[in-house]
C-alpha cells in the first residue's frame, strides 16, 4: 500500500479566523487547529503552548477538540477519543499509552478513524527523540495499513533547511513540499545587501562603525549579533563612542 502527504493551503476565511483569535497561541499554530476542526483531523505534536486552555482560548470548541498528555488522568484518556474530533498528543503520550493499549476496542475504533497526524515543530524532531519518533510514526502507519486504512500527515515547520531529505528519512513516505514560492501571506518587499568589511580593524571595532553610521540616519533599524557577549562589547564601545562625541562637541 502506497503512503502520501498532502499539505493543504488553507483559505483566506482561515487565514482572516486566525488573525484575528486572541491567545497564546502563535498565527501558525491557531490556523493548524481551525483547520483540523473544520476536516475532522487528528493532531500531534510537542509543542507545549497547545496544552491546557489554550486551544479553548483559540476559539476552539473543547467537545471538538481535547488533548492527552501526563496531565490527562489514564481513566480520562479514552472518553477523549470518544467525544472530540481532533485529538492533540504527545509523542510519549502516543508510544505508552496510546500503542501499549491496541488491544482496547475504543483505541482501536479511535485509530481506525484517524485520515491525517499533522506534526507541529518537525524541526525539533533530531536526536534520540527524532529516531523514536520515526519508528513510532512507522509503527502506527503499519498498524492502520494492516487495517486498510491510508494515512496522511501535514508537516508544520518554519524552519528546516533540506526539508526533502529529513522528511524521508524521519517518516519514509513521500511527500509535497510548500516553500516560500508558494507563500501567499502579504509581506514587505526585502532587500539583502552583503557587506565585505575592509579587515583594517578588528571585527567588532568595523561592525561598530558600521551601526554607527546607521544610527545617524533618520531610519530605526535592529542589528542582531551572534551573542550576548557581542552584543555587550558592542554596546559598550557604541555608548563610549557615542559619550566621547558629546564631550568635544563645543554646543
Amino acid at each position: 500500500m502506497e503512503f502520501g502527504i498532502k499539505l493543504v493551503e488553507p483559505e483566506l476565511k482561515h487565514v482572516l479566523l486566525a488573525a484575528v483569535e486572541k491567545g497564546p497561541l502563535s498565527f501558525q499554530d491557531k490556523l493548524c487547529l481551525i483547520l483540523a476542526k473544520e476536516n475532522g483531523w487528528a493532531c500531534v505534536t510537542n509543542d507545549k503552548p497547545l496544552k491546557g486552555g489554550s486551544v479553548q482560548k483559540a476559539g476552539m470548541d473543547d467537545v471538538m477538540v481535547g488533548r492527552i498528555d501526563g496531565d490527562i488522568h489514564v481513566s480520562m484518556r479514552k472518553g477523549v477519543l470518544k467525544k472530540c474530533k481532533v485529538v492533540i498528543m504527545t509523542p510519549d503520550i502516543i508510544h505508552t499509552w496510546l500503542l501499549s493499549n491496541i488491544g482496547d476496542r475504543d483505541i482501536v475504533n479511535f485509530l481506525l478513524k484517524v485520515s491525517l497526524i499533522i506534526v507541529d515543530e518537525v524541526h525539533t524532531y533530531t536526536g534520540v527523540f527524532g529516531s523514536n519518533a520515526a519508528y513510532l510514526f512507522r509503527r502506527i502507519r503499519h498498524l492502520l495499513a494492516v487495517a486498510g486504512k491510508t494515512l496522511q500527515f501535514i508537516f508544520a515547520s518554519a524552519t528546516m533547511a533540506n526539508p526533502e531529505t529529513y522528511l524521508v528519512n524521519l517518516f519514509g513516505v513521500p511527500f509535497t513540499l510548500i516553500g516560500e514560492e508558494l507563500d501567499t501571506s502579504p509581506k514587505h518587499e526585502v532587500e539583502i545587501v552583503l557587506l565585505v568589511p575592509p579587515r583594517k580593524e578588528d571585527f567588532l571595532s568595523e561592525v561598530t562603525k558600521l551601526i554607527k553610521e546607521i544610527s545617524a540616519g533618520p531610519d530605526r533599524f535592529i542589528a542582531f549579533i551572534d551573542s550576548r557577549k557581542q552584543t555587550e562589547l558592542i554596546s559598550s564601545i557604541l555608548a563610549r563612542k557615542l559619550s566621547g562625541e558629546e564631550e568635544m562637541d563645543p554646543l
